[in-house]
């Protein structure tokens, strides 16, 4: 397919036909907006008590922080970016050594939680250190909400943002490992200088905080991360109370598809010489019952979510295809059951698994919680397994598209699953795009495959950018660069390009 760029002055409607792929018109950029301002009026980030936040920001918003980062790797918006900002410095404003309630760098008393939140801080600073190096010195706009700052930090960049939260990220790993919570042989532990580690799902937080840490150049926190790591390779060791004999079992299980699956709880015992003290099957004697729960698979993403991140960002990594394509199956092989729904746990089963340690979740219960596993559909047709993408867009497009409001069981990780999803569609996909009422105070492109529809005055028109409009306008602003350009474009009234503003309308048409 080649491009055909044909310029027009920006007064002009432009109408062009196009053939659209089967998912282009699914508005998922568009829900993505909607229901993450939703998710953000419930979390409330900038007025939440600092003594309920912990979870809130450690299931919630941490996942939220992610996918703002993957929703600028899609549209290149940088308002994504300045969303990041200004809830973290939020959040960052609750932890207790800055509000006040104590000298510890945390938010609560869940050390997961504390994970998920530097996991996500420190992504940042890899995303605009090493991954977007342009962002390093890219000169910011000076919204109030980042500049007057209850720290009295100047960012003039997003690299001095960056700086800033690396720092804050520095402080809250040393504090942890100083005070008990890191063993050289386990890893992170719940507790300070216990003899349990962190169970993987739980685990993976602050495995990604030492990971993007040491790639941007922090060698104590590499060889941190190089010891995590090493331990999704180990044998989980386990006691079988009833044949009273020692195992040892690889912690990801491939059955004959070439799909992991694992248990809940096995992690907690690797390399470790202790009896389990889990419920047992009367008469039990089989290898795979040295733990109750199979990992459910909400949780389950959750721990894919970290090879992927070696994979992706680690020349060094001993992760391979192989591992990769593991995952990627334990989705399209075990989890999807071929009908457009979706078993409850890793293995291909509904029970048991281990949310709320339920034995009788009805088939699908975890429906919308396979979000989560988008961000393995850019491995879709590279691996030997069915594409996950296709499963992902028609269960969005039976289930979710209708919404009106927030889905029911919406929230953490399916909103950063969702982020991924649109990231793929734009990928791959010659999709639509709809844009409502905003301002546009600094340089801002837009770039769609498909047809672009500016309509300010639309009935849906809801305003997702800084700063917020409640008018029906879409205003560019004087001195403002703006490269527009699609296949089609269709300027509606309430547009308005102020005198003084550049603004380039392009029209991409594509050809067989």
């Amino acid at each position: 397919m080649r491009w055909i760029a044909q310029t027009y002055a920006f007064s002009c409607i432009l109408l062009f036909s196009v053939a659209f792929s089967q998912y282009g018109d699914l508005k998922l950029k568009e829900d993505y907006d909607v229901f993450t301002q939703q998710l953000i009026s419930n979390y409330k980030p900038c007025t939440l008590s600092t003594e309920n936040d912990h979870t809130v920001f450690g299931d919630g918003m941490a996942y939220v922080l992610d996918g703002y980062l993957s929703m600028y790797e899609s549209t290149n918006d940088k308002d994504y970016l300045y969303k990041f900002m200004m809830q973290s410095l939020c959040m960052m404003e609750n932890r207790h050594d800055f509000s006040g309630i104590s000298n510890e760098p945390r938010w609560g008393n869940l050390t997961y939680e504390e994970g998920n939140i530097n996991g996500a801080f420190a992504k940042f600073v890899h995303f605009v250190k090493v991954k977007n190096k342009d962002l390093d010195t890219l000169k910011m706009y000076s919204f109030p909400a980042i500049s007057n700052n209850s720290f009295n930090a100047t960012f003039n960049t997003f690299g001095d943002y960056a700086n800033w939260l690396s720092l804050r990220v520095n402080e809250a790993l040393s504090w942890f490992i100083a005070n008990g919570y890191w063993n050289n042989q386990l890893g992170f532990l719940d507790k300070p200088n216990t003899t349990s580690s962190l169970i993987v799902n739980k685990h993976i937080g602050f495995a990604r905080a030492v990971l993007f840490m040491g790639l941007c150049g922090n060698s104590e926190y590499e060889a941190k991360s190089k010891r995590i790591e090493s331990l999704f390779f180990k044998d989980v060791e386990f006691y079988d109370r009833h044949k009273l004999k020692r195992y040892k079992a690889p912690l990801f299980i491939k059955n004959d598809k070439g799909a992991y699956w694992w248990y809940h709880f096995g992690w907690t015992d690797v390399r470790k010489k202790r009896k389990i003290r889990f419920k047992w099957s009367k008469g039990s004697s089989s290898i795979q019952k040295y733990t109750s729960f199979i990992e459910d698979i909400s949780h389950g993403g959750i721990v894919a979510l970290y090879p992927l991140d070696q994979w992706l960002n680690n020349t060094t990594t001993t992760f391979d295809e192989q591992e990769i394509s593991g995952f990627h199956k334990t989705f399209t092989q075990n989890i999807y059951d071929g009908k457009g729904g979706f078993y409850n746990a890793v293995n291909g089963a509904d029970n048991p698994i281990s949310d709320n340690y339920c034995t009788t979740c009805p088939h699908n219960y975890h429906a919308m919680k396979s979000l989560i596993y988008a961000p393995y559909s850019a491995f879709d047709g590279v691996l030997e397994s069915d594409s996950i993408y296709p499963i992902l867009m028609d269960y969005y497009q039976n289930s979710i598209d209708s919404c009106s409001g927030l889905p029911l069981g919406y929230c953490c990780g399916m909103n950063y699953g969702h982020a991924e999803l649109v990231k793929r569609q734009w990928s791959i996909e010659q999709f639509n795009l709809s844009l409502y009422n905003r301002v546009l105070v600094y340089n801002q492109d837009f770039l769609v495959k498909g047809m672009l529809t500016i309509e300010p005055e639309s009935t849906n028109s809801t305003s997702f950018a800084e700063p917020k409009t409640e008018d029906k306008t879409f205003l560019i602003s004087s001195g403002i660069k703006s490269d527009i350009k699609a296949s089609s474009i269709h300027i509606k009234p309430g547009t308005q390009f102020k005198s003084g503003s550049l603004v380039h309308i392009e029209t991409v048409i594509p050809e067989e």
